[in-house]
């Protein structure tokens, strides 16, 4: 019951700090920040991975010693198992609120706190499970032996936190899955250019960032790769809820006589992509 109490508390505070990160993280682009606020988020996760590490470490001190001391004493037992009982239920509700609003506001911060209390779930049914079980068989070594499992788990949670946030905060590339939908933009559109090269993603926040270099025929006009850059800009625009895209426009280097037989643009009527 400590260590679920523990836990709990720690849930209160990172649910506190969340609240004014995502108020920060909507803040605008400025002069000091010009990408946004977005690896705000992953600071406050990799803040809220470290408390749970203290927790865990807190916890496994609590249950071993009274593991070596014998003091296996544990009083009103049907009172822990209503409140744990009622803790179930509350934290699952929150749990599914908050995944929620995270789905659809892409927010890390708010994604990281709902796992929070899906931990809560799992811990506080571990411990009414224990506690239901040492009011029916007795074995006091449950108390302290759940609270190591306990510990165990959180210390799990807060290690994959702390590699999820060091990924974004280490600008890694975008999950193959939303990479893939990149490169299907880009091939949707594979005939208004000559090529693509340089593709680089990354995330802050919500924000995915998006650029590459495009190749095109260099008697297209400003124009026309602009319009080109234009409709590939909105169709990774319509298959992503915030992206920033920049795109570098280059001509082909081997403009020549042997462009007549081989460029698909160089015979076609200036402005014709426009």
């Amino acid at each position: 019951m400590l260590s679920e109490a523990i836990h709990s508390g720690l849930d209160l505070v990172s649910s506190v700090v969340t609240f004014f990160v995502v108020r920060a993280t909507a803040l605008p682009a400025d002069y000091d920040h010009p990408f946004g606020h977005g690896k705000i988020e992953s600071l406050s996760a990799m803040f809220e991975a470290v408390l749970l590490l203290v927790a865990g470490g807190f916890i496994v001190y609590e249950g071993a010693s009274k593991w070596a001391s014998g003091e296996h004493h544990v009083h009103n037992v049907a009172w822990g198992v209503a409140v744990t009982g009622v803790s179930v239920v509350v934290n699952l509700f929150v749990y599914f609120q908050n995944r929620g609003v995270a789905r659809s506001e892409e927010s890390i911060a708010i994604e990281t706190n709902a796992f929070h209390f899906l931990t809560d779930v799992f811990t506080s049914l571990a411990v009414f499970l224990s506690l239901g079980a040492l009011s029916v068989t007795n074995w006091v070594f449950l108390d302290p032996l759940v609270a190591l499992v306990i510990a165990a788990y959180v210390f799990w949670v807060g290690i994959e936190q702390i590699k999820k946030c060091v990924k974004e905060l280490s600008d890694s590339v975008l999950p193959d899955e939303e990479l893939q939908t990149v490169r299907r933009a880009l091939e949707k559109h594979q005939k208004e250019y000559l090529n693509y090269h340089d593709l680089r993603t990354r995330k802050a926040g919500a924000v995915r960032y998006v650029e590459f270099h495009l190749e095109v025929c260099s008697e297209q006009r400003v124009a026309e790769a602009h319009a080109v850059c234009d409709r590939i800009e909105d169709d990774i625009h319509n298959r992503f809820r915030e992206v920033d895209v920049n795109i570098h426009v280059e001509p082909c280097g081997n403009h020549g006589p042997q462009c007549s037989a081989t460029c698909r643009f160089y015979n076609e009527p200036r402005g014709s992509h426009a």
